[in-house]
């Protein structure tokens, strides 16, 4: 099982964080939870084709490119 390190998990939740902060003033665009979920699952992706057990700082960064 894939695990998050805690210093991918401060990169996910700032990220996600500021996207919802930035978005707060457009009607028109919503970001809900699945955006975080999408992020998680992206950044898990990527460990595991590098055959790696814990999410790394390197990750998130590339996935939120």
């Amino acid at each position: 099982m894939i695990r998050l390190s805690p210093e991918a998990c401060v990169i996910i939740m700032n990220y996600y964080l500021t996207i919802r902060e930035n978005h707060k003033e457009s009607q028109n665009i919503r970001v809900t939870i699945r955006q975080l979920e999408s992020i998680i699952r992206l950044s898990e992706a990527r460990a595991k084709i590098e055959l790696r057990e814990e999410v790394t700082e390197y990750d998130v960064w590339v996935c939120n490119l």
